[in-house]
């Protein structure tokens, strides 16, 4: 399955969202990763990087509420590690300073976008929303707005809180092979967060195979 990302469709299934590669949902093998990085004050890296993500995609429904954002126009913060996408998400709960690149830029957001809810859709299971849990800015009147350091750490946090309550529930149906139960957390990695609809942003997540 191939060609532009379709209103539905899946992370991982089609080239043009995510890898070069064709596949479907649950039968994803590692690919190519082509993405513009953001580096300080909003700049891009010119041209297009490309690098072999650290393991398969989840196959993760689309979010689309009513209106969703045209492809050329949707927002993306992009995590690298050492030059490479795929931030482990375990690491990004420890106390101490974990590795990532450009961790105090100031990642560039829609206006209005001062909170925002993360959803997960991850196959097999009832759609999970965190409510106004991302947060953008400090808490204070004009405070300064959070790095992309300090937007991982909650992106971490928010997917290990899904994945604390699904973990010992069985997926269902055709893509059962996603179960929870049997995929360790520390095997999860972020690779973007995308602005799928206003006040709504959706994490790109591989799993990497001890």
């Amino acid at each position: 399955m191939t060609g532009e990302a379709s209103i539905g469709g899946y992370y991982g299934t089609y080239p043009s969202m995510l890898v070069n590669f064709s596949g479907v949902a649950g039968d994803l093998d590692e690919g190519v990763y082509k993405a513009r990085r953001e580096v300080d004050e909003g700049n891009e890296v010119p041209g297009v990087n490309e690098h072999t993500i650290p393991g398969i995609v989840v196959p993760q429904k689309v979010y689309t509420a009513n209106v969703r954002r045209p492809q050329e126009n949707m927002t993306r913060l992009t995590f690298f590690v050492n030059g490479a996408p795929g931030l482990r998400l375990q690491d990004a709960l420890q106390t101490v300073p974990f590795a990532l690149d450009y961790a105090t830029s100031i990642p560039t957001i829609p206006e209005g976008g001062q909170r925002a809810s993360l959803r997960i859709l991850w196959p097999g299971y009832d759609s999970w929303n965190a409510t106004n849990s991302l947060q953008f800015f400090g808490n204070a009147q004009d405070a300064p707005r959070r790095n992309m350091g300090d937007v991982a750490r909650q992106v971490a946090k928010l997917v290990w809180d899904f994945w604390s309550l699904y973990e010992m529930r069985r997926a269902q149906g055709p893509e059962s092979g996603w179960n929870l139960r049997e995929i360790p957390f520390h095997q999860l990695y972020l690779i973007e967060l995308r602005n799928e609809t206003q006040g709504s942003w959706q994490p790109v997540i591989v799993r990497r195979i001890d």
